[in-house]
Protein backbone atom coordinates (compact mmCIF):
# COMPACT_ATOMS: atom_id res chain seq x y z
CA UNK A 1 0.00 0.00 0.00
CA UNK A 2 1.34 3.67 -1.33
CA UNK A 3 1.28 6.61 1.40
CA UNK A 4 -1.42 8.85 1.27
CA UNK A 5 -0.77 11.35 -1.50
CA UNK A 6 -2.39 15.33 -0.81
CA UNK A 7 -4.93 16.55 -3.19
CA UNK A 8 -3.00 17.90 -6.10
CA UNK A 9 -3.45 18.56 -9.72
CA UNK A 10 -0.20 17.05 -10.92
CA UNK A 11 0.51 13.47 -11.79
CA UNK A 12 2.25 10.63 -8.68
CA UNK A 13 4.10 7.83 -9.82
CA UNK A 14 3.75 5.22 -7.23
CA UNK A 15 5.24 1.41 -7.36
CA UNK A 16 4.41 -1.74 -5.79
CA UNK A 17 6.04 -5.08 -5.71
CA UNK A 18 4.77 -8.80 -4.78
CA UNK A 19 6.19 -12.33 -3.99
CA UNK A 20 4.02 -14.96 -5.79
CA UNK A 21 4.65 -18.37 -3.81
CA UNK A 22 6.85 -21.16 -5.90
CA UNK A 23 3.99 -23.15 -7.15
CA UNK A 24 1.38 -20.19 -7.91
CA UNK A 25 -0.08 -20.60 -11.73
CA UNK A 26 -1.84 -17.61 -12.53
CA UNK A 27 -2.89 -14.44 -10.68
CA UNK A 28 -4.53 -11.14 -11.31
CA UNK A 29 -2.98 -7.96 -10.53
CA UNK A 30 -5.86 -5.37 -9.41
CA UNK A 31 -5.50 -1.81 -8.65
CA UNK A 32 -7.43 0.03 -5.89
CA UNK A 33 -7.77 3.61 -4.48
CA UNK A 34 -9.87 5.21 -1.89
CA UNK A 35 -10.17 8.62 -1.49
CA UNK A 36 -12.59 10.76 1.37
CA UNK A 37 -13.27 13.65 -1.04
CA UNK A 38 -13.06 14.69 -4.66
CA UNK A 39 -12.11 11.58 -7.49
CA UNK A 40 -9.11 9.53 -7.81
CA UNK A 41 -7.44 8.91 -11.64
CA UNK A 42 -5.12 6.16 -12.72
CA UNK A 43 -2.88 5.77 -15.76
CA UNK A 44 0.15 4.51 -17.50
CA UNK A 45 -0.19 1.36 -15.35
CA UNK A 46 2.52 -1.27 -15.96
CA UNK A 47 3.33 -4.71 -14.78
CA UNK A 48 6.93 -5.93 -14.49
CA UNK A 49 7.34 -10.00 -13.99
CA UNK A 50 10.38 -11.27 -12.98
CA UNK A 51 10.78 -15.32 -12.31
CA UNK A 52 12.98 -17.08 -9.75
CA UNK A 53 14.97 -19.81 -11.34
CA UNK A 54 15.04 -23.04 -9.48
CA UNK A 55 18.38 -24.00 -8.19
CA UNK A 56 19.16 -26.49 -5.43
CA UNK A 57 22.63 -25.45 -4.82
CA UNK A 58 20.69 -22.43 -2.91
CA UNK A 59 19.54 -21.96 0.50
CA UNK A 60 15.78 -21.70 -0.42
CA UNK A 61 15.99 -23.59 -3.88
CA UNK A 62 15.78 -20.67 -6.32
CA UNK A 63 17.82 -17.59 -7.34
CA UNK A 64 16.81 -14.09 -8.10
CA UNK A 65 18.25 -13.48 -11.78
CA UNK A 66 19.55 -9.59 -11.72
CA UNK A 67 17.05 -8.81 -14.62
CA UNK A 68 16.88 -5.28 -13.53
CA UNK A 69 18.49 -3.47 -10.51
CA UNK A 70 17.68 -3.96 -7.27
CA UNK A 71 17.48 -1.38 -4.52
CA UNK A 72 17.73 -2.29 -0.69
CA UNK A 73 18.13 -0.24 2.43
CA UNK A 74 20.69 -2.02 4.72
CA UNK A 75 20.92 -1.23 8.36
CA UNK A 76 23.70 -0.94 10.38
CA UNK A 77 25.52 -4.18 10.78
CA UNK A 78 26.40 -6.92 8.51
CA UNK A 79 25.36 -7.83 5.29
CA UNK A 80 25.82 -11.39 3.67
CA UNK A 81 25.00 -12.16 -0.09
CA UNK A 82 24.82 -14.97 -1.88
CA UNK A 83 25.50 -14.27 -5.62
CA UNK A 84 26.42 -15.99 -8.96
CA UNK A 85 27.43 -14.65 -11.63
CA UNK A 86 29.04 -10.94 -12.79
CA UNK A 87 27.42 -9.09 -9.68
CA UNK A 88 28.42 -5.09 -9.26
CA UNK A 89 27.50 -3.86 -5.39
CA UNK A 90 26.74 -0.15 -5.12
CA UNK A 91 26.68 1.15 -1.51
CA UNK A 92 26.46 4.68 -0.70
CA UNK A 93 27.94 5.43 -3.80
CA UNK A 94 31.06 2.72 -3.01
CA UNK A 95 31.02 -0.12 -5.90
CA UNK A 96 32.32 -3.97 -5.20
CA UNK A 97 33.06 -6.14 -8.23
CA UNK A 98 31.55 -9.11 -7.56
CA UNK A 99 32.17 -11.96 -9.67
CA UNK A 100 32.00 -15.95 -9.12
CA UNK A 101 30.68 -17.43 -12.76
CA UNK A 102 29.44 -20.90 -12.60
CA UNK A 103 29.24 -21.19 -9.14
CA UNK A 104 27.52 -19.90 -5.76
CA UNK A 105 29.90 -17.38 -3.38
CA UNK A 106 29.37 -15.31 -0.04
CA UNK A 107 30.63 -11.86 -0.22
CA UNK A 108 30.16 -9.83 3.33
CA UNK A 109 30.28 -6.31 4.11
CA UNK A 110 30.06 -4.25 7.56
CA UNK A 111 28.51 -1.41 7.56
CA UNK A 112 28.24 1.58 10.58
CA UNK A 113 25.46 3.42 9.71
CA UNK A 114 21.94 2.39 7.53
CA UNK A 115 22.91 2.18 4.01
CA UNK A 116 21.83 2.17 0.64
CA UNK A 117 22.68 -0.49 -1.68
CA UNK A 118 22.02 -1.30 -5.52
CA UNK A 119 22.86 -4.79 -6.70
CA UNK A 120 23.42 -4.80 -10.68
CA UNK A 121 24.75 -6.98 -13.65
CA UNK A 122 24.31 -10.21 -15.05
CA UNK A 123 24.30 -12.87 -11.92
CA UNK A 124 21.54 -14.28 -9.70
CA UNK A 125 21.34 -13.67 -5.95
CA UNK A 126 20.83 -16.66 -4.13
CA UNK A 127 20.47 -15.00 -0.64
CA UNK A 128 20.54 -11.91 1.51
CA UNK A 129 21.20 -12.36 5.18
CA UNK A 130 21.36 -8.98 7.34
CA UNK A 131 22.35 -9.14 11.12
CA UNK A 132 23.65 -7.36 13.76
CA UNK A 133 26.11 -9.61 14.93
CA UNK A 134 29.05 -11.26 13.11
CA UNK A 135 28.23 -14.79 11.23
CA UNK A 136 30.06 -16.78 9.35
CA UNK A 137 28.39 -18.44 6.34
CA UNK A 138 29.15 -22.26 5.43
CA UNK A 139 29.65 -24.03 2.24
CA UNK A 140 27.73 -27.09 2.42
CA UNK A 141 27.54 -28.88 -0.72
CA UNK A 142 29.58 -30.71 -2.85
CA UNK A 143 29.27 -31.35 -6.75
CA UNK A 144 26.56 -33.33 -6.20
CA UNK A 145 24.85 -31.36 -4.97
CA UNK A 146 24.10 -33.73 -1.59
CA UNK A 147 24.70 -32.03 1.99
CA UNK A 148 28.66 -32.64 3.54
CA UNK A 149 30.59 -31.21 5.81
CA UNK A 150 27.78 -29.80 7.57
CA UNK A 151 30.23 -28.72 10.78
CA UNK A 152 30.99 -25.41 12.22
CA UNK A 153 33.00 -24.33 15.21
CA UNK A 154 32.54 -21.70 17.53
CA UNK A 155 34.69 -19.74 19.63
CA UNK A 156 32.34 -18.23 22.22
CA UNK A 157 28.64 -18.73 22.71
CA UNK A 158 26.15 -17.80 19.96
CA UNK A 159 23.04 -18.83 17.81
CA UNK A 160 23.33 -20.89 14.49
CA UNK A 161 20.53 -20.48 12.07
CA UNK A 162 20.46 -23.49 9.02
CA UNK A 163 19.11 -21.85 6.28
CA UNK A 164 16.39 -25.22 5.25
CA UNK A 165 12.82 -25.82 5.71
CA UNK A 166 12.41 -25.98 9.30
CA UNK A 167 11.97 -29.77 10.47
CA UNK A 168 12.31 -31.07 13.92
CA UNK A 169 14.79 -33.90 12.66
CA UNK A 170 17.89 -31.60 12.13
CA UNK A 171 20.10 -31.68 15.32
CA UNK A 172 23.63 -29.35 16.34
CA UNK A 173 25.83 -32.40 17.83
CA UNK A 174 29.16 -32.23 19.10
CA UNK A 175 30.93 -35.29 21.37
CA UNK A 176 29.61 -33.41 24.67
CA UNK A 177 26.58 -31.86 23.68
CA UNK A 178 23.12 -31.52 21.18
CA UNK A 179 21.00 -28.79 20.07
CA UNK A 180 17.63 -29.22 18.59
CA UNK A 181 16.29 -26.34 16.54
CA UNK A 182 13.59 -24.02 17.01
CA UNK A 183 11.55 -22.62 14.01
CA UNK A 184 12.12 -19.13 12.91
CA UNK A 185 9.53 -16.56 11.30
CA UNK A 186 10.35 -17.36 7.65
CA UNK A 187 10.12 -21.04 8.55
CA UNK A 188 14.12 -21.96 8.88
CA UNK A 189 15.90 -23.81 11.87
CA UNK A 190 17.41 -21.47 14.76
CA UNK A 191 20.03 -23.22 17.22
CA UNK A 192 19.80 -20.83 20.23
CA UNK A 193 22.84 -20.33 22.68
CA UNK A 194 25.45 -22.84 21.48
CA UNK A 195 28.57 -23.16 23.51
CA UNK A 196 31.69 -22.94 21.87
CA UNK A 197 32.80 -26.46 19.70
CA UNK A 198 33.29 -28.22 17.41
CA UNK A 199 29.87 -29.15 16.12
CA UNK A 200 28.15 -30.98 12.48
CA UNK A 201 24.27 -30.18 11.46
CA UNK A 202 22.40 -33.43 10.86
CA UNK A 203 19.03 -35.49 10.01
CA UNK A 204 19.48 -37.64 12.58
CA UNK A 205 15.65 -39.39 12.43
CA UNK A 206 16.19 -40.22 8.64
CA UNK A 207 17.71 -43.76 9.82
CA UNK A 208 14.20 -44.23 11.82
CA UNK A 209 12.36 -42.76 8.72
CA UNK A 210 14.08 -45.27 6.53
CA UNK A 211 13.33 -48.19 8.42
CA UNK A 212 9.94 -47.36 9.24
CA UNK A 213 9.09 -47.41 5.16
CA UNK A 214 11.16 -50.44 5.07
CA UNK A 215 8.56 -52.30 7.93
CA UNK A 216 5.44 -50.55 6.08
CA UNK A 217 6.68 -51.55 2.51
CA UNK A 218 6.86 -55.13 3.65
CA UNK A 219 3.46 -55.12 5.41
CA UNK A 220 2.03 -53.84 2.28
CA UNK A 221 3.44 -56.55 0.23
CA UNK A 222 2.79 -58.98 2.58
CA UNK A 223 -1.17 -57.93 2.40
CA UNK A 224 -1.03 -58.08 -1.47
CA UNK A 225 0.41 -61.49 -1.59
CA UNK A 226 -1.62 -62.65 0.95
CA UNK A 227 -5.06 -61.39 -0.83
CA UNK A 228 -3.34 -62.96 -3.97
CA UNK A 229 -3.00 -66.06 -2.73
CA UNK A 230 -6.70 -66.48 -1.23
CA UNK A 231 -7.83 -65.73 -4.44
CA UNK A 232 -6.05 -68.01 -6.71
CA UNK A 233 -5.53 -70.85 -4.54
CA UNK A 234 -8.95 -71.57 -4.36
CA UNK A 235 -9.58 -71.96 -8.19
CA UNK A 236 -6.93 -74.33 -8.12
CA UNK A 237 -8.80 -76.79 -5.78
CA UNK A 238 -11.93 -76.30 -7.64
CA UNK A 239 -10.41 -78.04 -10.69
CA UNK A 240 -10.93 -81.33 -11.31
CA UNK A 241 -8.61 -84.13 -12.11
CA UNK A 242 -8.38 -85.51 -15.92
CA UNK A 243 -10.91 -88.55 -16.44
CA UNK A 244 -8.72 -91.23 -18.59
CA UNK A 245 -10.17 -93.77 -20.97
CA UNK A 246 -10.20 -96.09 -19.26
CA UNK A 247 -12.17 -94.82 -16.39
CA UNK A 248 -14.87 -93.93 -18.95
CA UNK A 249 -15.75 -97.24 -20.42
CA UNK A 250 -15.34 -98.70 -16.68
CA UNK A 251 -18.46 -96.54 -15.83
CA UNK A 252 -20.58 -97.33 -18.75
CA UNK A 253 -20.23 -101.03 -17.64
Amino acid sequence: MSPAFPPSVDWSFASFNLTLPVNAAYFTARLAAQASTGSVEIRDARINIITFQRDFRAPFGITKPLQHAISLDLPRGYAFIEFAGNVSLDINGQTFGLDSPGELSWFSHTQQTDSLAKLSGTGSIAAIVLARNAVKPLSSYNIAGDQANLSITLTSVNSIVFTRPFTPGYSLTSSLKSFSPRQTLDGLNLFLDVSPGDYAISFSQIGYALTGYLVSLGIILGVVVGASLDWVLPRFRSRKAPVYWNEVNASAR
